[in-house]
């Protein structure tokens, strides 16, 4: 009798746990039960925009449920991670996120999140690269001519950049420290003007992303001193890259998606999944190639280490600088 019981008690124990299983486990394995939220922290229209709304689109048709995208401009692109890093980690709200905004934006300023501690990283999808351009009449044909000059005229050189303590700035300041050199830099708002600027000899040297100054040096009013490697490829085979040079730096900006702090690892592991899914779909491709940006992979622990590494780097330059914010 006791036995039978003792039987009856343990399987009544096994049943329990059956039937409370999918309670327990169900919410990774079922995700995503209904719309995701995507915020995008630039206005609509542009390529950190569109090439979301286009991984979006695709990763729709993976997991099943729509990805809504919504744009969250302003605060210097940092709006959208604001709002994410408190919302409830539970897979639906997502916000892109760019190395600037995660490596120096924090460093300058108080923000509201912590860009190493409040995010979940799920994965790296596209870049903007750039370079350093002067004008074609120029004397510099190449980075070892204009380092030479400017060790021999300390802060006579000008290069235009899209705003102070900007990618390019800070990029440019990372190779001036790594030659010994002094430039000065011109700010500007956006690219295409620091491009129009150059033409206009309003300043020596262009540093931004290529895609304002692509066409001038196909038509040879501007000559390439330095380009990231991902920008040489078919178009400018000649031009010499920053690792080549052997400068570990960006001028451009690369964008990857984050989720908050503490969503299960299953379901970060499933977006992960249909967001990679997508970026090797040949629709995003050709929404990168139309929009003159470049599609790329990292995982989430990957784009972290990049982050992390870049963090401490450009920390270092933003003090030398002066911009850092005060502790």
């Amino acid at each position: 009798m006791k036995k039978t019981y003792l039987f009856q008690w343990r399987l009544g124990l096994f049943l329990i746990f059956i039937l409370f299983l999918p309670s327990t486990f169900g919410f990774c394995i079922d995700f995503p039960t209904k719309p995701i939220n995507l915020l995008v922290p630039y206005g609509a229209g542009g390529p950190v925009d569109l090439t979301g709304r286009s991984l979006a689109e695709i990763a729709k048709e993976i997991l099943g449920q729509p990805i809504v995208v919504v744009s969250k401009p302003g605060g210097g692109g940092i709006i959208a991670q604001s709002i994410i890093a408190k919302e409830k980690p539970d897979g639906y709200n997502l916000a892109i996120t760019s190395n600037i905004a995660f490596t120096q934006i924090p460093q300058m300023r108080e923000v509201t999140f912590n860009p190493l501690s409040d995010f979940e990283f799920i994965i790296e999808h596209m870049t903007m690269v750039g370079g350093i351009v002067c004008r074609a009449e120029s004397p510099w044909k190449s980075m070892k001519d204009l380092v030479a000059y400017c060790k021999q005229n300390p802060g006579k050189v000008t290069y235009g950049a899209p705003g102070t303590g900007g990618a390019s700035h800070i990029g440019a300041e990372i190779i001036a420290a790594k030659e010994g050199i002094k430039w000065r830099m011109v700010p500007f708002e956006g690219s295409v003007k620091v491009v129009s600027a150059l033409l206009g000899k309003h300043v020596d040297l262009a540093i931004c992303d290529l895609i304002p100054w692509k066409s001038h040096v196909k038509t040879g009013e501007l000559r390439i001193l330095a380009i990231e490697s991902m920008g040489k490829g078919e178009d400018f085979p000649n031009a010499v890259t920053f690792e080549e040079l052997g400068y570990d730096t960006t001028v451009g900006a690369s964008f990857g998606i984050v989720a908050p702090k503490g969503t299960p690892k299953e379901v970060i592991r499933k977006l992960h999944d249909a967001f990679k899914k997508a970026i090797n779909d040949p629709r995003y491709e050709e929404a990168c190639k139309k929009l003159g940006v470049f599609r790329v992979y990292s995982s989430g622990e990957e784009f972290f280490r990049k982050i992390k590494r870049e963090y401490e780097v450009r920390g270092q330059i933003l003090k030398e600088l002066g911009l850092a914010k005060s502790k």
